[in-house]
């Protein structure tokens, strides 16, 4: 939050979706930090691709994360994201698995809001460098963690902890049943 105050106004609107123990005091630090009223809280969104899709920059700046599913979610709708890189100590994340820096994001290294304005305006300024990290991003996002691209992984690390019975076929390990259709919330992202 502490960030927006350094960020030129010409960004545009801030949204920020979920709820939680945070949203107040982010509420009134938003309104303090704010004064041109570009922070936008949406509160709990049931699908939030359209908020990607109508978003320029994710910005993911969670210290704790066993898996950044929301970090995934905004790549596989083609967002250059700028996330915090996990540092072994206050800085707990999946971050730099699933994106790599330069390459399908940004990272950066402290929580100071002057690196994470930085990211951001550099971002803004260079509409090339968010479309190539933003298509990254996306084949990223698909080739790691589309279910299609997963559960194939999935029933191979299953097999080779249990063995399979010899009349067991993968598709019963691999496939919904027959006429059904898997999906998830990135799936619905994805697509």
């Amino acid at each position: 939050m502490q960030a927006l105050s350094k960020i030129p106004p010409a960004l545009g609107a801030v949204l920020i979706a979920g709820d939680g123990p945070l949203e107040k005091p982010l509420q009134t630090q938003a309104a303090a930090l704010d004064g041109c009223g570009r922070v936008r809280f949406l509160g709990l969104v049931a699908d939030v691709t359209s908020v990607f899709h109508a978003a320029d920059i994710f910005l993911f700046p969670s210290l704790s994360e066993s898996f950044g599913c929301a970090l995934v979610q905004a790549m596989a709708c083609s967002l250059p994201a700028i996330a915090l890189r996990p540092d072994g100590g206050r800085v707990q994340t999946a971050n730099e698995e699933i994106l790599t820096h330069e390459v399908s994001g940004l990272l950066v290294d402290r929580t100071e809001p002057d690196e994470w304005a930085q990211a951001v305006d550099r971002l803004v300024e260079d509409a090339a460098l968010r479309r190539r990290l933003g298509q990254a991003a996306r084949r990223t996002a698909v080739a790691r963690y589309d279910w299609s691209a997963v559960r194939g992984r999935f029933a191979d690390l299953i097999e080779s902890l249990v063995p399979v019975r010899p009349s067991a076929s993968r598709a019963k390990l691999v496939g919904p049943a027959a006429g059904a259709r898997a999906t998830t919330k990135l799936g619905s992202a994805v697509r």
